[in-house]
């Protein structure tokens, strides 16, 4: 199947013929109906079948598709379009002649397919319900720049929509009055606060009796999703999601971080400023929203219709995971609501979800639910403007310092016992971990005597470094061991980070500001001035070139004649220049620059470093880096005065060595356990080791399953399904068997 096929059932028919017949128009009204339905009783199945693992994540799959195969089938038949789905609910909209009965009928042929027994794998029958909510009028469309193209949906004729259905309980349909006006009258029941609540009327197979076809501002009668361009497509799905999509992973249960990140007063604004300003205003959220997320490696989800405002919402851990996803999720959150000032109210809950691309054959979305993103929706709904939400549960996993105020115990929908949750305000950095140095060094003899051969061999001459392994495998206490072994050496150092990938110099400043003595918190203002007394002291002759250095540093500087007379295509190579001199008038004797986690390193900072490496053959520096075994090491592919250490995990004597280290106060059974499940990786030894202490030796961390998580979702897509599939078989894999499971030649397998 073609990627524009497997993309198409992504993409909500209405947004693609406006991208193709409006292209540059941001903002749309269509006269029509909402059907906005929630199914209820997923939650509970989805927590009853996680413990089945894989097999219990393929039957809420199978029945999840199953209900929507049939609710987007009778929106089909009546002419709506899904304009937004995910986790247990749907939005519809209905345009054209005769909207609103579309609309009331489509609606009672959902509730009816809903209320249909389903069975299970095992004979049990499930009975689930649906609450649904139809408002009628002037329907009001955005299109935001998120790094995709994203739909939002606003105003009060969706917020009507969504009163509406949270007012109905399970099995009914509530109209508001607009929609009731335009239905036969004898559909309509009993009045409720918010409209009629409906009955008797007829379901999908009357849909020769609704009206003429739909007529709407858009032609989207004779629009083929699946003939548009791939590419095309691709610009409407969120970026995180393509690949899942294309690699055909199904639903599966993981851990993940999940944010709501609401937009206040978007009706109020909506009337009182007009359509365009809320354009602007919109865009104006999503750019922001949208550049933290790119920051912190964390996924833009979708977004959502909310009574009087709107919600997008973020996750970190789904479809993939980076490590330490709580911790980059507060921070982009931070980021966004400093950025974003009192307009926004957000909540935030992680642990485990259910995650899958769900639907129909003619439309599909990539979704999350559980109670964890049920939490977060109610922690959303209790901040207040300006205000971040995290539950405590999530802070526990959080290694960043934040400022948190604890809030009383509160009750939220859904939840029996009362909710603990914080405040979090102003991010403080990264927490003064244990020294890597006082733990215990065990095994890697070799490779520190490798390391230690090639400084002396290379001396007087400078050498770069490179240690490369897995996560957790060591790389940090290697390095220290190192270190200390050199003596007392002047020595700076950065530590690469996930957002520093698409900030141009985020790891060079890091950097550069540490030599030069500037505080890393230090505004461009602040750190210009640091910069040109550090340059006065140290190479004064260099001051015509201080405002391009300070370009890496993230300084302020006024412009000089050398400075200003120099190309626009040749600022970077002289710039990498400047800073080079500047380095080595600073650092004409040995020094150490220790440079951790590069493959997080932004192309603009790899390229000032790759320069400076180029000096070693006559500079007397010892760089040292680390980076994932993946990942691309300093100085480039060709780059010969690098030595490489690559670090496998420990042996099964070492190990267990490290874990007779770290638990003397506990059993020797317990620690040949440890050992063995941490398979030769330190990170988990010392992670069992602290789960053993509190929960028994049986225990396992989320913090390993973290870390494991995040090395499968590093691996391509077509691998990581793979991987999945191989692992139903067990941890060893006869590649003969897995090939007949898979209808594969083993030999295409081999290199796994």
């Amino acid at each position: 199947m073609s990627d524009a096929a497997l993309l198409a059932p992504y993409v909500s028919r209405t947004v693609a013929g406006w991208v193709e017949q409006e292209p540059g128009q941001r903002a749309l009204e269509i006269d029509g109906s909402l059907v906005c339905a929630d199914i209820s009783g997923f939650t509970r199945l989805s927590e009853a079948l996680a413990a089945l693992g894989r097999a219990g994540a393929e039957e809420l799959t199978d029945l999840l598709n199953g209900c929507f195969s049939a609710m987007i089938a009778t929106c089909d038949t009546l002419g709506g379009d899904v304009l937004k789905f995910g986790g247990d609910a749907l939005l519809v909209l209905f345009s054209g002649a005769a909207h609103a009965v579309r609309a009331c009928r489509a609606a009672a042929g959902i509730r009816a397919d809903i209320a249909r027994p389903r069975a299970r794998r095992n004979g049990q029958r499930v009975r689930l319900a649906i609450s649904i909510g139809i408002a009628s009028g002037p329907v009001t469309l955005f299109l935001v720049d998120a790094g995709h193209t994203e739909l939002l949906v606003a105003g009060p004729v969706a917020s009507a929509a969504g009163r509406a259905e949270g007012e109905a309980t399970a099995g009914q349909i509530l109209a508001v009055p607009a929609t009731a006006e335009q239905i036969p009258r004898t559909w309509l029941g009993r009045q409720a606060v918010n409209g009629r609540l409906l009955r008797g009327l007829p379901g999908p197979e009357s849909a020769q009796n609704a009206g003429p076809a739909p007529t709407v501002a858009l032609d989207l009668a004779a629009l083929d999703l699946a003939a548009l361009p791939a590419d095309d497509l691709a610009a409407l799905v969120p970026e995180a999601q393509r690949e899942h999509i294309l690699a055909g992973i199904v639903g599966e249960h993981r851990a993940a971080t999940v944010a709501f990140v609401e937009l206040l007063d978007v009706d109020a604004f909506l009337a009182g400023s007009g359509v365009a300003a809320t354009a602007e205003r919109t865009q104006a959220l999503a750019s922001v929203v949208a550049a933290s997320c790119r920051r912190q490696g964390v996924h833009w989800l979708g977004s959502d219709v909310y009574p009087g405002a709107l919600k997008v919402i973020l996750a970190a851990g789904a479809p993939t995971s980076q490590g330490d996803d709580e911790d980059r999720m507060l921070r982009a959150l931070r980021e966004i609501v400093d950025e974003a000032g009192t307009d926004l109210a957000v909540g935030v809950n992680s642990g485990e979800v259910f995650a899958g691309n769900l639907g129909s054959v003619s439309r599909r979305t990539y979704t999350v639910m559980g109670d964890t993103v049920n939490l977060a929706a109610r922690l959303m709904q209790r901040a207040e403007r300006c205000q971040l939400i995290a539950s405590n549960r999530m802070l526990a996993g959080v290694r960043d310092r934040f400022d948190l105020t604890p809030l009383d115990p509160f009750t939220v929908k859904g939840k029996q016992a009362p909710v603990q949750a914080s405040l979090v305000g102003r991010w403080h950095g990264r927490p003064r971990s244990v020294a890597a140095s006082d733990l215990a060094f065990v095994g890697r003899t070799a490779e520190l005597s490798l390391m230690l051969d090639a400084v002396h061999a290379r001396a007087p001459r400078g050498v770069l470094l490179d240690v490369a392994g897995d996560p957790g495998v060591g790389k940090s206490r290697l390095v220290a061991e190192f270190l200390k072994r050199l003596g007392d050496l002047p020595t700076v150092s950065a530590h690469c980070q996930p957002y520093h990938t698409s900030t141009p110099y985020g790891s060079a400043r890091t950097l550069l500001r540490s030599v030069a003595g500037i505080e890393l918190e230090a505004s461009p203002e602040e750190a210009g001035v640091a910069l040109a007394a550090w340059v006065d002291q140290v190479a004064p002759g260099l001051r015509p070139w201080l405002p391009l250095v300070a370009i890496p540093a993230d300084a302020v500087a006024t412009p000089t004649p050398a400075s200003a007379a120099i190309a626009e295509q040749f600022r970077a190579e002289r710039t990498h220049r400047a800073v080079g001199d500047l380095l080595e008038a600073a650092f004409p004797t040995r020094a150490v620059a220790r440079i951790e986690d590069v493959q997080w390193m932004d192309d603009a900072s790899r390229s000032l470093l790759d320069s400076l490496a180029r000096r070693l053959g006559r500079l007397p520096w010892i760089v040292v880096s680390t980076r994932r075994a993946t990942g691309l090491p300093l100085g480039g592919t060709d780059f010969r005065d690098r030595c490489t250490i690559d670090l496998s995990p420990l042996t099964a004597s070492e190990g267990l060595a490290l874990a007779r280290a770290l638990t003397a106060d506990l059993p020797e059974d317990w620690r040949a356990t440890i050992a063995e499940r941490a398979e030769g990786n330190p990170v988990f030894i010392m992670e069992l080791a602290a789960a053993a202490r509190t929960g028994g030796v049986t225990a396992l961390p989320p913090s390993v399953e973290a870390a494991l998580t995040a090395r499968i979702d590093a691996l391509p897509g077509p691998d990581r399904l793979l991987v999945r599939d191989a692992s139903v078989l067990g941890v060893q894999v006869e590649l003969d068997l897995l090939g007949a499971s898979l209808g594969q030649d083993a030999a295409g397998l081999s290199r796994w």
